[in-house]
């Protein structure tokens, strides 16, 4: 149900949603920009696969959810 509902299975919509925390959390401690270094290092530490963790976020960037103010930072935008 979920796929047909929303295009992507209910455990990519969890890793999304996991993602998407972890740069809120990072947000909060690094003055509203999540380093993608930091980001990166602690998904890869909760065993989630690079490549897609970079995946959900160019989709997140695509669908206007994040943005990179700076290079190497990234920001949620709602």
């Amino acid at each position: 149900v979920d796929k047909i509902s929303t295009g992507m299975t209910a455990h990519s919509h969890a890793q999304h949603d996991q993602v998407k925390e972890m740069i809120r959390d990072l947000e909060s401690q690094h003055n509203k920009l999540a380093p993608l270094d930091i980001l990166l290092r602690l998904c890869e530490e909760k065993g989630l696969n690079i490549d897609k963790v970079e995946t959900i976020i160019n989709k997140l960037k695509l669908h206007g959810d994040l943005m990179e103010p700076r290079r190497g930072f990234l920001q949620l935008i709602n």
